[in-house]
């Protein structure tokens, strides 16, 4: 790395605004990473097949397209589940349904605990949606994704996806 010499000098007293310590950094920061921007990497030269699969995150996701129709009120029921190896940080999840006709309440959760859930929705249409999403910390380890779903009334589901993703700290 070559010297860097500061853009500006400071005494005792003077008064900073806050565009010029993020100069400095920003000096030291293109020089740490030998000045690589949008402007200097080829498009395309950094694609996904450079990196491990899990290099950032990890990422589960299921997803239910029949059409499976609800008969009766029923407690909540399990629609789409999966594992997620998880490091030491924070998951996001995200369940949401595509239904017909009917109240349907939706629920994720996490190894048994729920962290999600949709709030109640009136019909209001043949085709009515809902979804239920959060993020929170989880410890490292495999852990168990589930999207359950309550419906109060006969009625279709059309589309469930269930989604979520480890976020490393």
């Amino acid at each position: 790395m070559a010297t860097v010499y500061p853009a500006n000098q400071w005494q005792d007293g003077d008064t900073l605004q806050p565009d010029q310590p993020n100069v400095e950094l920003q000096i030291l920061a293109g020089e740490m990473n030998g000045h690589l921007d949008r402007d200097n990497i080829a498009s395309g030269s950094l694609s996904s097949a450079k990196f491990a699969v899990d290099t950032f995150h990890v990422i589960g996701f299921a997803e239910v397209t029949v059409a499976i129709a609800l008969n009766s009120p029923t407690n909540y029921t399990s629609i789409a589940a999966f594992d997620l190896q998880c490091d030491d940080g924070f998951v996001e999840v995200n369940g949401q349904a595509t239904y017909g006709v009917g109240e349907v309440l939706l629920k994720v959760l996490v190894d048994g605990h729920v962290v999600a859930h949709s709030f109640t929705r009136a019909p209001d249409s043949f085709y009515n949606s809902g979804a239920a999403a959060n993020v929170f910390p989880v410890g490292a380890g495999l852990h168990r994704i589930e999207l359950r779903m309550y419906y109060g009334t006969a009625g279709t589901l059309f589309r469930a996806n269930l989604y979520a993703r480890s976020i490393r700290r």
